[in-house]
């Protein structure tokens, strides 16, 4: 760390261009950001269920699904289980690149829903060969739901 902030210190930078009078300030164009955002439903309700879903889903995943595994599929079936859900984010992702769909929002928000079978599955005792099925789904599910929200931009 020490030796690439050595190497940060040695470089130089451009000097910045002078301001005009009519270019906005780094806080007038946050402000026009975030009325915009603000005055688009859409938008602020897409980012609402994604932080309620990160919080929720993902922490799941992340510290509750290995305990829990740990007493019923084993650190084993629990690397399974995620390598299950890659695999179904790499296929969707396959089937993405040709897929148009009219309404994006609508799959991609209903897709949240399949990341949460698989930790349900697990909590109730079902063995691995299941909740990696289950997985498979669930991460193509999020991959459809990445995509499509990208899409929306």
């Amino acid at each position: 760390m020490v030796l690439a902030a050595a190497f940060f210190a040695r470089m130089s930078l451009p000097d910045l261009p002078p301001r005009t009078e009519g270019n906005a300030t780094m806080l007038g164009e946050l402000r026009e950001g975030w009325s915009y955002f603000s005055l688009q439903p859409w938008i602020w309700t897409v980012t609402l269920a994604f932080a309620v879903f990160n919080a929720v889903n993902m922490g799941v995943w992340q510290i509750l699904g290995p305990v829990i595994a740990n007493d019923t599929i084993g650190a084993e079936g629990w690397g399974l289980v995620l390598s299950a859900r890659g695999v179904g984010a790499l296929l969707a992702s396959v089937v993405m690149v040709k897929l148009t769909v009219r309404r994006p929002m609508v799959p991609a928000l209903s897709s949240m829903t399949l990341g949460a079978v698989p930790l349900i599955l697990l909590g109730a005792g079902v063995r691995h060969i299941l909740v990696g099925w289950r997985s498979i789904r669930g991460g193509s599910a999020l991959r459809v739901l990445h995509r499509r929200v990208g899409d929306r931009e």
